[in-house]
């Protein structure tokens, strides 16, 4: 299973978590239905990864 993993620095990480988790209904409408999954790291550092579809789009 492809999987997309994003490293970020935010700065203020209770703030960012807060906004991500309103972010269910988005993330339904764009038809994302797998777990997102992140990690809050300090100094001001998230870890998002992202599972996709087991099929392939691509060449």
């Amino acid at each position: 299973m492809p999987k997309m993993v994003v490293l970020a620095q935010v700065d203020n990480l209770a703030k960012w978590e807060a906004g991500f988790r309103t972010h269910g209904d988005f993330f339904r409408r764009q038809t994302v239905s797998k777990p997102i999954d992140f990690a809050l790291l300090e100094p001001n550092t998230v870890v998002v990864c992202v599972a996709g579809d087991s099929r392939s789009d691509g060449p």
